[in-house]
């Protein structure tokens, strides 16, 4: 009864699961029936494995925030661009001055190249999508291999997953011998507060080349 805040994150950084139309709508009916707000970082919407594209959680919910970026699902870090979407109208005009303060504006230039983006989302978030299952596919063989030593954990959605660790000595020390000796890098699950976990990343082109240095080293 003294909840106020419901925050999600969907798809998941670094778990991959995704949340189902269905379960936001259900959180969604919660939120509106209790009066809880929720923030709902969707910066890899678009990147859903299943072909359904789950709805901005602000279009079903009156007292939300959706957060997107064009970092993540669009993979185009360079424009430093993002959005906040609310029917929150005071909210709305709260974080426009924090944003004039804080900022003032974005990049001309990025913004333009930004709005060409998101006129091509469909081309642009196929073509990712295409390169991270045709990677996630390239390292199936990989964790068949070594499933002694790495749990494979395929993600519901967007570029990241979660593999477990099952080797000797701590997946911290794992990541770092992998970085200093093949030049990979992976991130050991204490950063987000767990052990023998490591995040893995498929959105890049030279993913396999990575890959089979790893599996050089594990073979």
């Amino acid at each position: 009864p003294s909840t106020k805040l419901i925050v999600i994150n969907t798809p998941h950084n670094p778990t991959g699961y995704s949340l189902s139309t269905a379960q936001l709508d259900e959180i969604a009916s919660i939120a509106n029936e209790r009066g809880i707000f929720v923030f709902c970082d969707q910066v890899y919407k678009g990147l859903e494995w299943s072909g359904e594209t789950t709805p901005w959680f602000s279009d079903i919910c009156d007292h939300s925030l959706s957060l997107g970026v064009m970092s993540k699902a669009y993979g185009l870090p360079g424009l430093r661009i993002g959005w906040i979407a609310t029917h929150d109208k005071e909210l709305y005009d709260k974080l426009l001055k924090y944003k004039y303060y804080t900022t003032i504006c974005n990049s001309a230039p990025s913004e333009y190249l930004a709005a060409i983006a998101l006129r091509h989302h469909n081309t642009i978030l196929r073509n990712n999508l295409d390169l991270i299952k045709d990677n996630l596919a390239f390292a199936e063989r990989f964790f068949n291999k070594h499933q002694d030593i790495i749990l494979n954990n395929r993600p519901q959605a967007g570029p990241i997953a979660f593999h477990r660790y099952l080797g000797p000595n701590s997946v911290e020390c794992f990541c770092e011998e992998r970085l200093e000796a093949q030049g990979v890098l992976l991130l050991p699950g204490y950063v987000y507060g767990t052990d023998s976990y490591f995040r893995m990343g498929y959105g890049r082109s030279d993913f396999k080349e990575g890959l089979m240095r790893l599996d050089a080293y594990l073979s």
